[in-house]
């Protein structure tokens, strides 16, 4: 306990008591804490003291590995030496990683800049690709730009610095890069602001297409993850008390194999921490991390390595993160035609959570990541439209907001039926089975892409066939309907409670005023599950002309009313309901699911909400724009 206090010593010192507890978790190993009594856990600086996972050291080599010094800063010899280790390995150890280098093909890029090797000196060159007699190396940079960057590539110095310019003047992240590359003996790098010219949209446009290509080629991408700007600078000084670990005898009379030299490390999280990084809130960098074939991204405290076969730190132990620590993205850029469409829509959800300076980027900086799922589809009928697919596009549809965040932009840059056209994070849909019941189809999709197929778009518009139900935002006397039941339907005024109802924008309550406007549930997909949930769009007539709508929110509705055959499956999902709804009372109204079925089948919409509708199938035809 005396050398835990001495390791600590900074720490506890704020503190009158402690207490150490060490017990038995649910995987049979032990765990060490620290409490103060009534108050656990303790904090300091909103953060805890010290939460620690065990290790038992199984030999000398392994001892050695654990209680190796780590060096008090990124930028030391010992960091880069485990990044050599790490890119050897994989080069010739991981089939995951040679079968994906195999089987792809990328586009070199137009230009690089030449940094030379370790003694490179303080003078870089910008080299056109096309001039060079092979296709090296090289690296690139992931950073956030922070506001103004000097140095920039425009076309008034692009042809001194074709000649060579000096490394002095440049942001701190770009000249850590170049430290980086030369120590890794890669003599070329790739920096969007020195290898794009700024000021020319023609070169812009023309680079922004070639970016999958860009990442997708490089030997390794460097992550300045820490760094808010341009000068943050990639390379820190370390926390040392969150890497280094505390060494001690233990015996447990429970479990005999637990004897011995037990290591209790800070406990690591290095890709929950790399989640709450400047740089994982940049949209823009998503695309760079999912199609590099391995990054390093460097954290304040240490660098985590990330490739399709291995997720680890350099202060982990064991060489590669247990499952609670990684990221999940491992196979995400893995060669396979199979499962694009959940890759695409991780890819969705990462990248809908980062921001844009700039909102007609919005389709433009996912661009490399949608033509790098095309290419994976293997599929030539299936169409990228404004960032869905084709492919089970009535699906696709059912993309749903989180309350309370920014939503509709001013800007036109996508349908209102694609997630595109909102800002702040989206949910793609989580229900869609083989399943589906409601006749609901997509009969014909159109996008109108200003130049480039996957970027961004002017137009576009799908023609849709399914029920539809016309519903209201008001009563008849003009009582406005609460935050609790916001939508009544329009055939008997009975006011629905939904299971999930987001609105893309302000929402009908808003726009209650204009009395042209008119709103309508259309149904998605119904699924034969326990308690048959069933989801769909919110739309509003646009008055433009009859059937035409635009999106403005998701439903989901569930029937917690219709009979159950199996009494037990019934318990447990109403259990699982009202757990989740512990406010909910007997009053829910459990028939709504039934009324908007009936709704549905009762076709009674007024003609301008339609463009056509077949009795026999219970479906209009209409169109989102």
């Amino acid at each position: 306990m005396e050398k835990l206090h001495q390791h600590f010593d900074e720490s506890l010192s704020v503190f009158e008591k402690l207490e150490a507890h060490i017990w038995i978790n649910e995987t049979g190993g032990p765990r060490l804490g620290l409490s103060m009594p009534w108050r656990e856990p303790m904090v300091l600086n909103k953060e805890p003291i010290v939460d620690l996972e065990y290790e038992l050291v199984a030999s000398d080599i392994h001892a050695r590995r654990i209680f190796t010094v780590i060096a008090p800063t990124t930028a030391s010899w010992e960091t880069c030496n485990d990044i050599q280790s790490w890119l050897r390995t994989c080069e010739i150890e991981h089939d995951k990683c040679i079968d994906r280098r195999q089987r792809q093909e990328w586009r070199f890029p137009t230009r690089l800049l030449y940094v030379g090797i370790l003694e490179g000196g303080n003078i870089l060159r910008l080299c056109e690709s096309r001039l060079l007699s092979a296709h090296p190396k090289y690296a690139t940079l992931s950073h956030c730009w922070g506001g103004v960057v000097i140095g920039k590539l425009t076309s008034a110095v692009y042809s001194s610095y074709k000649n060579g310019f000096s490394i002095a003047g440049l942001p701190r992240n770009f000249r850590d890069a170049i430290t980086l590359t030369r120590s890794l003996g890669i003599e070329y790098l790739w920096i969007d602001s020195l290898c794009i010219i700024q000021d020319s949209a023609t070169d812009w446009e023309t680079e922004c297409e070639l970016m999958s290509d860009v990442y997708g080629g490089s030997f390794v991408n460097i992550a300045a993850s820490a760094s808010s700007n341009a000068n943050g600078g990639i390379f820190d000084n370390r926390d040392l008390r969150r890497v280094t670990p505390f060494k001690t005898q233990l015996a447990f009379k429970s479990n005999s194999q637990l004897k011995g030299t037990f290591a209790f490390l800070p406990r690591t999280c290095d890709f929950g921490d790399l989640e709450q990084t400047p740089l994982s809130k940049r949209a823009w960098t998503v695309q760079e991390r999912l199609l590099a074939p391995r990054t390093l991204h460097f954290l304040s405290h240490k660098v985590v390595w990330e490739c399709s076969s291995l997720q680890a730190s350099e202060s982990d132990v064991t060489g590669k993160l247990d499952r609670r620590s990684k990221s999940g993205l491992q196979d995400w850029a893995l060669p396979s035609s199979g499962n694009c469409l959940s890759k695409w829509d991780t890819a969705v959800q990462m990248y809908t959570r980062g921001e844009l300076t700039l909102p007609s980027d919005k389709l433009i900086a996912i661009s490399g990541v949608a033509k790098f799922i095309k290419n994976m589809w293997q599929n030539n009928s299936v169409r990228y439209l404004a960032g869905l697919w084709s492919y089970q596009i009535e699906s696709s549809l059912a993309w749903r907001t989180f309350k309370g965040t920014p939503l509709v932009n001013d800007e036109y840059r996508a349908p209102t039926w694609s997630w595109a056209s909102v800002d702040g994070p989206v949910s793609p849909n989580v229900l869609w089975e083989e399943s589906n019941v409601l006749p609901t189809r997509v009969l014909h999709a159109y996008t109108e892409p200003i130049s480039d197929p996957f970027g961004a778009v002017k137009g576009g518009f799908i023609k849709v066939s399914g029920p539809l139900c016309h519903v209201q935002s008001r009563s008849s006397d003009e009582e406005p309907c609460s935050e609790e039941f916001p939508l009544l339907l329009a055939s008997t005024g009975h006011r629905l409670r939904f299971r999930e109802l987001h609105f893309d924008n302000r929402g009908p309550r808003d726009n209650h005023t204009v009395s042209e406007q008119k709103y309508a549930l259309a149904g998605l997909s119904k699924l034969f599950t326990t308690a048959t949930p069933m989801e769909g769009v919110l739309l509003q007539t646009t008055g433009r002309k009859p059937g035409q709508y635009i999106r403005i929110g998701y439903f989901l509705i569930e029937n917690w009313g219709r009979p159950i055959e199996d009494k037990e499956d019934t318990f447990e999902c109403l259990q699982c309901h009202h757990e989740q709804d512990a406010d909910l009372s007997d009053s829910y109204p459990r028939n709504d699911y039934e009324r908007i079925e009936e709704a549905f089948e009762e076709m009674d919409l007024p003609p301008s909400m339609y463009e056509q509708k077949d009795e026999a199938t219970s479906a209009y035809i209409y169109e989102i724009i």
